[in-house]
């Protein structure tokens, strides 16, 4: 992990074809069909990451030697919350974050109605944060062009879930992007600018997408969805960004006996 070490004070500023199917487990996969990577570690693992506890602001050059101008978070946490769940946005921690341009324009991101996931404290004694409740932020180039984005936890539950705040350099900030809600990226493929993501998963089936920028939005391009039928057969099917099956296969489950 690359760790950024940012010493903040509480108010003061620092420096993302076809139809036909194939069912044979010996037939050639088609040229059209990506490889995805095993499903190993996660691309956020090695993002720049940091905390925020309490109202905080930031150069944006300190995070891309790209961006400029600033960008402050707003905080709230209230230790007096009841369990009201239309007053959860209370203990979320970040309730928002603004944008200041290099020109003195303002760009304004609520964050409140799309986050389900409060602010935890670290209860380890020997921690800064032992005790005081803090939200992860992430920093990453995750559509690959050539800007950091931000990322931040939207929920929780077998697995997190994240919101993506993709940069746009025409107007200087963070463009919340809704249509990617599931994307999990495990891999980026920088030479071909592909990012596969763990999409979704059950106890027999597992799903990935590969995610690449078209037009100035993500576009899941493909998707491998691997199923286990009980002890019988594993079956990979390739779907395109249409949903259109591409590929399948049907092999055997691999037994000792």
């Amino acid at each position: 992990m690359r760790d950024l070490l940012i010493s903040i004070a509480c108010l003061f500023s620092f420096s993302l074809f076809g139809q036909e199917v194939y069912k044979s487990p010996t037939s050639a996969t088609p040229d059209k069909i990506l490889t995805f990577p095993p499903l190993t570690g996660r691309v956020l693992d090695d993002a720049i990451q940091f905390k925020v506890w309490c109202d905080t602001t930031i150069n944006l050059s300190s995070l891309d030697d790209n961006m400029k101008g600033s960008i402050k978070f707003n905080w709230m946490f209230d230790e007096s919350y009841d369990g009201d769940k239309t007053k959860f946005y209370k203990i979320i921690g970040i309730q928002s974050f603004e944008v200041t341009t290099t020109d003195a324009k303002k760009h304004y991101q609520d964050l409140s109605n799309i986050t389900s996931i409060e602010a935890f404290p670290d209860w380890d004694d020997t921690s800064y944060f032992y005790k005081k409740p803090y939200k992860t932020v992430f920093v990453e180039d995750l559509n690959l062009d050539g800007f950091m984005d931000l990322i931040t936890v939207a929920s929780s539950g077998k697995t997190h879930h994240y919101n993506y705040f993709f940069y746009d350099s025409a107007v200087e900030t963070f463009v919340f992007d809704k249509n990617i809600y599931s994307l999990r990226p495990y891999s980026i493929d920088k030479t071909n600018k592909i990012i596969y993501s763990y999409d979704d998963g059950m106890v027999n089936e597992v799903i990935l997408g590969a995610y690449k920028l078209i037009n100035n939005a993500l576009v899941r391009i493909q998707t491998e969805s691997t199923v286990w039928l009980k002890d019988s057969v594993i079956i990979t099917t390739y779907t395109d960004q249409e949903n259109n099956i591409l590929h399948q296969i049907e092999e055997p489950i691999q037994t000792d006996n």
